[in-house]
């Protein structure tokens, strides 16, 4: 079966002081030259993953998801069961720069599993020592109550004026401002104590500024808790301020009587603190009120809209009815503090005062028990509903010393006796307004196979999990390039709808019955910045994860077992590094037979296809000789940094047991101007 990323235990940290970390995007490098057999290093990889325990303060390192798969697939593969030609490719250097942006910086939203796989050091090393590349780290923090060990994907990045001086800083979210300020301290080599701590605000044109000081009964709060965001401004500097930040709403206070002060607290700006604050104003009906998106929070939101809507439990909020009911006693509730924040938010709700409320208090209250909600990325709608409406039980349990029931079996009785023994059983360490209005009971019925003894049970039921019908088959689209094409345009797109379960031959068999080639004519890859991986004839079509897109050649006619796929690759400068290559644009492949086709021949058919394509005003171009991937030479080892020989155009015969491709390289000036044509041709 495939290798995949095991799912890691965590310990707690031994203290509770948040650790801060920068997180930032690690320099490239190079790996070592060696090359394993792929089983020895599934077999290491896997030996470091079995003991891994993530710790506070550990370093994870992320992989992008489309080279694990192709890595994946390569540590997997079976050779006596594919085709020679299309036998799982060995992934070239790590190639990160899918969950980057043109900065060097993460990509918003990434998801583990789908976008990065996660590594810890050691699994890390090992992947770096094999394949070299580029590294993304990321510090382990921890995070909620329970301070469970996460990594943190996106630290923060803020400004802090000293003097003259602004120094950068980047931070854990979790991170207090007290924290903060003593690391900037730290810095300047001051005192931390004798320096306070200023939030710059400038108004929308930035023609003035103020600051306000953080008072000290906030210095213990989170960046994450005020929702500070990048390039924030702030300043440490000796002595106090004309305006204090104080708790709660975000508001200011004056602690001078000074005119000058007096002016400042009318002309503060207030776009800070009004990210944490209600709107005020008078809702169109009672409790139609808005919740603000403090930041991907979308799917608490409309949870709790549909419990503010909820009457009967609305209501039960605000007359004070839970008060008398609230168990702080219960080890598996929150002592009270998750209900009394949901209380205050819907009397805030349907106060009719606001047209929107910013949830703040409670997410931070909800964050303290899940940590899975602590953040601001997605989350899922229903997971919150599902703990929310049991952290609510707890805290309203009117059950405080809970007895030991036995399970009820039916025993032949009827189905309303055992159902209302169940239940009575149920209730007596069970009882709060969440089972009056929620719950019920879920029948389920057992048949011995042997002894054809019926067991009938009524278990308590909350939530209703229903699989959503799915169908048999899957769109699979691929972009088609004929093997007579005379230019990018001549590219066909279609969409095939084929069984999940079907295997990469059967799918290049519909493909090439459409464009009417026999199945050996056909080859598919999955086409990833630029490079083309080879489709294995017994992959299943489900298990396609293809973050780039399908292609499918017509090649020339030469028998499978006697031809080689040879990849022609558009390579341009990176924009990361004027010495490092970067693909670009539609790859194509020619097939070649092995052991009979001469660097001349392939020199030959490689300028052809390239001319062919570009027109009469096609500008100069150098072809090289690469590893199968693109970016690196093909010829020397990967250590020497060499980017590419020039291709061969001799007798000397091309290889049959070492995978090349041929890049295509052309000059920095023209590459704009063809890319962005190949671009339009696409549209």
């Amino acid at each position: 079966c495939k290798w995949s990323l095991r799912h890691r235990r965590s310990t707690m940290p031994e203290a509770t002081e948040t650790t801060t970390s920068a997180g930032a995007h690690v320099d490239t490098g190079k790996g070592a030259d060696a090359v394993l057999d792929p089983a020895e290093e599934l077999k290491r990889v896997n030996a470091v993953l079995e003991k891994d325990v993530m710790k506070v303060g550990d370093t994870y390192y992320l992989l992008a998801a489309h080279w694990f798969a192709v890595w994946s697939d390569y540590a997997n593969a079976a050779p006596d069961l594919v085709s020679s030609d299309v036998i799982p490719s060995r992934p070239g250097p790590i190639d990160n720069s899918a969950l980057l942006e043109a900065d060097g910086t993460l990509k918003p939203k990434l998801l583990e599993k789908n976008d990065y796989e996660l590594l810890p050091e050691e699994a890390w090393k090992l992947f770096f020592s094999w394949y070299g590349g580029e590294a993304v780290s990321r510090k382990v923090i921890a995070v909620g109550m329970q301070q469970k060990a996460q990594v943190e994907l996106y630290p923060i990045t803020v400004k802090v004026l000293y003097g003259k001086d602004v120094t950068e800083v980047t931070a854990s979210r979790v991170s207090t401002f007290s924290q903060l300020r003593h690391q900037v301290c730290t810095k300047h080599n001051i005192p931390p104590h004798k320096y306070a701590m200023f939030v710059i605000e400038q108004d929308e044109d930035e023609a003035e500024a103020t600051a306000s000081e953080i008072g000290e009964q906030l210095m213990q709060s989170t960046l994450e808790e005020f929702q500070v965001e990048n390039d924030q401004l702030f300043e440490v500097r000796a002595g106090s301020a004309s305006l204090m930040l104080t708790a709660g709403t975000g508001s200011t206070s004056a602690s001078s009587t000074s005119a000058a002060s007096s002016t400042a607290t009318v002309t503060y700006a207030s776009h800070w603190s009004s990210r944490v604050s209600h709107s005020e104003g008078s809702p169109k009906a009672k409790g139609a009120c808005g919740l603000a998106n403090l930041g991907n929070t979308c799917f608490m939101n409309s949870a709790l809209q549909c419990l503010s809507n909820t009457i009967d439990l609305t209501q039960f909020f605000l007359s004070d009815g839970y008060e008398a009911d609230v168990n702080e006693e219960n080890p598996l509730g929150t002592k009270g503090f998750l209900v009394r924040a949901y209380a205050a938010l819907m009397k805030d709700m349907w106060s009719d005062k606001y047209t929107s409320v910013a949830p703040v208090e409670f997410k931070k209250t909800l964050g303290k028990f899940a940590p899975q909600f602590s953040g601001y990325q997605q989350q899922d709608s229903q997971e919150l509903l599902s703990f929310l409406l049991d952290g609510l039980h707890e805290d309203l349990n009117r059950v405080r010393d809970k007895p030991y029931v036995e399970a009820v079996e039916s025993n032949g009785r009827p189905d309303e006796v055992v159902s209302a023994e169940s239940w009575e059983a149920y209730l007596k360490r069970n009882d709060s307004k969440v089972v009056e209005l929620f719950q019920g009971q879920l029948k389920s019925k057992l048949v011995c196979p042997d002894c054809q003894r019926v067991s009938i049970t009524f278990d308590p039921l909350m939530y209703l999990s229903l699989p959503i019908p799915t169908t048999t088959d899957k769109v699979m689209q691929v972009l088609y390039w004929p093997p007579d094409a005379a230019h990018h345009s001549q590219l066909q797109r279609f969409g095939f709808s084929v069984p999940k379960m079907s295997t990469m031959k059967e799918f290049r068999e519909v493909v090439a019955k459409h464009v009417g080639l026999p199945p050996a004519q056909v080859v598919v890859a999955d086409v990833y910045t630029g490079r083309p991986f080879m489709q294995g004839d017994i992959k299943i079509i489900n298990d396609c994860r293809t973050t780039g897109y399908l292609m499918a050649y017509g090649v020339d006619p030469v028998p499978v077992e006697e031809r080689i796929i040879v990849p022609i690759v558009q390579r341009r400068p990176s924009t990361y590094s004027k010495s490092s290559k970067s693909l670009a644009s539609h790859p194509a492949i020619i097939a070649v037979r092995k052991e009979k086709t001469s660097y001349k021949e392939l020199h030959e058919r490689a300028t052809a296809l390239v001319k062919k394509l570009m027109g009469e005003e096609c500008p100069e171009f150098t072809l090289t000789i690469c590893k199968e991937y693109g970016t690196t030479c093909g010829k020397c080892p990967y250590t020497s940094g060499c980017k590419g020989c020039a291709l061969p155009d001799g007798e000397e015969l091309v290889p049959s047991t070492v995978k090349i491709a041929v890049g295509v390289d052309w000059k920095e000036d023209e590459c704009d101007s063809i890319f962005d044509e190949q671009k339009k041709m696409d549209l």
